[in-house]
């Protein structure tokens, strides 16, 4: 007699919560890897995010390759310190940003033609061509003079007061600064005031400025120069160590 292969409905039943818990199991399993994946992108687009925000709000930067003679190794290094021109690609530092003007130079602006013809520490300045009578500066006591010697060209219609043309600033040891006044040649080869001068229009005419700065500033090997700002034009830096 052979045995029966029917199963009763306990057994059924039985296995019937088999497949119930096997399904949930595996719908649970399903709900936590989706949830981690979720997570695991939000990181990423966070970070993401966070990379984008960086990169913009970074300062202009320049890039200077260097090369290491002795290993051959070749670096690139990128600092902030500098303004980048981004129509031209060049960049410029800030320390160099002022540029040099040289003994004998001329600039030329719309209205004056601007020619430097010394600059020298001297305890007292006379004329360069000097009459029976003539007036000279001396510098007041434990101090010395920077004479800017300049001659001005007026290019304007109308008359124009010399001590409104230019300004001259000494700088010493990078950060003490310095102003002083100006004095005009006169016409006979004299000094005379700036204040009360005009040069005529196409005319030329020595403007100088006189600044008084310590005694050290001759015996010292800090660094020294001047600074020029011609009325209507830029600024230039005459270097004198």
């Amino acid at each position: 007699m052979e045995e029966s292969t029917k199963k009763s409905f306990p057994e059924l039943l039985k296995n019937q919560k088999k497949v119930i818990k096997i399904g949930i199991v595996a719908v649970i399993a399903l709900i936590v890897v989706i949830i981690i994946a979720v997570a695991a992108g939000g990181n990423k687009n966070k970070a993401q995010n966070t990379v984008s925000q960086t990169v913009t709000t970074t300062a202009p930067a320049t890039t200077e390759v260097q090369t290491n003679k002795a290993t051959g190794t070749v670096s690139v290094v990128t600092t902030a310190a500098a303004v980048e021109n981004a129509s031209s690609g060049v960049t410029v530092n800030k320390e160099d940003a002022i540029p040099e003007i040289k003994l004998g130079q001329t600039i030329s602006t719309e209205n004056f033609d601007f020619t430097l013809n010394k600059v020298e520490l001297s305890y007292r300045v006379e004329p360069d061509y000097k009459p029976s009578y003539y007036h000279y500066y001396d510098a007041p006591e434990n101090e010395i003079y920077v004479y800017v010697n300049a001659s001005i060209k007026n290019k304007k219609k109308t008359s124009v007061e010399c001590d409104t043309i230019y300004t001259a600033t000494v700088d010493y040891n990078d950060g003490y600064t310095y102003d002083g006044f100006h004095i005009a040649d006169d016409y006979d080869g004299d000094f005379t005031y700036a204040n009360i001068t005009d040069i005529d229009p196409l005319q030329t005419l020595g403007v100088h400025s006189l600044i008084s700065c310590p005694e050290e500033v001759e015996s010292s090997d800090a660094p020294l120069f001047v600074t020029i700002k011609i009325r209507g034009g830029e600024e230039y830096k005459y270097t004198i160590r």
